[in-house]
């Protein structure tokens, strides 16, 4: 008797991403995912995107910075 089986698959860490949309209003998008949450300001929209992560176990966060730069910020909350 043969029995196929795979690996356990990690569970994925969720890529966010924090940026000005093109009406100057912050977004939080999650990779992979049409919608986006909107706020008026990237301090909220930092920690929605912080919370989404934690809660999830991990992230990886490309936070636009208001110079316009990318800051990537990684998270691994171990279980």
């Amino acid at each position: 008797m043969h029995i196929e089986s795979s690996p356990p698959s990690a569970p994925l860490t969720p890529v966010l991403y924090v940026q000005r949309d093109e009406t100057g209003r912050w977004v939080v998008r999650r990779e992979g995912e049409p919608h986006a949450r909107r706020f008026t300001d990237r301090k909220a929209a930092a920690r929605f995107a912080r919370e989404t992560g934690e809660a999830a176990g991990g992230y990886r966060l490309f936070l636009e910075l208001a110079d316009g730069r990318l800051l990537c910020e990684m998270l691994n909350v171990a279980h």
